[in-house]
């Protein structure tokens, strides 16, 4: 059962994700270039990189982890 601080807490959380949000399309409207798909992975294990031997460049990202 939620509590009365549970829900003061939620409102709160729910304001400052609206403001974010406000942000963000603010953003995207002036700056349309950022609105690009892309692919996000925060797992940056050095097992998770791949770089070339020769010039020591990382050429992908790889997380078998999430891999089903």
């Amino acid at each position: 059962m939620m509590t009365k601080s549970d829900i003061t807490t939620f409102a709160i959380a729910a304001s400052q994700v609206h403001t974010y949000a406000e942000s963000a399309l603010h953003v995207i409207e002036q700056h349309p270039q950022y609105t690009q798909p892309c692919l996000v992975n925060y797992n940056y294990a050095f097992r998770n990189i791949l770089i070339d031997p020769k010039t020591y460049q990382i050429k992908a990202f790889i997380d078998w982890e999430m891999f089903t």
